[in-house]
């Protein structure tokens, strides 16, 4: 997965999901958000989940590779508001990690596999 995001709009879409991303937790899949882009490579979308309550998330951004991967959500919040720069660029590297580059800053987050994300139902009606 590689794309590119105005870095306002990213950290906006995280701090949307820090209420329901666990903080304490026997299951650490629930800390991290699941971040995926959307089919014709114009958009990317955030996941978050408790089990109880989830958040799906779509922000315009513009997608070089497709892929998913899930990040500690708070890890990248607090990465997200010290990095400098109008956008960030995430790429993935190897099979669970991100690179957040900005400016001249660059940033490694390990995560986790994106087929461990727990299922989100979307309700019907």
């Amino acid at each position: 997965m590689e794309f590119t995001i105005d870095r306002e709009i990213f950290l906006e879409g995280i701090q949307k999901t820090l209420g329901i991303v666990e903080k304490q937790t026997a299951t650490p899949i629930l800390q991290n958000v699941l971040v995926k882009t959307m089919d014709g490579n114009t958009a990317i979308e955030i996941l978050a989940t408790n089990r109880e309550i989830g958040i799906r998330i779509n922000y315009d951004a513009s997608v070089i590779k497709p892929g998913e991967l899930t990040i500690p959500g708070k890890k990248l919040n607090e990465i997200l508001r010290e990095l400098q720069g109008e956008t960030v660029h995430l790429a993935t590297k190897g099979k669970n990690a991100a690179v957040l580059t900005s400016n001249k800053a660059v940033c490694k987050i390990n995560g986790l596999e994106a087929a461990d994300f727990p299922e989100m139902v979307n309700p019907e009606g």
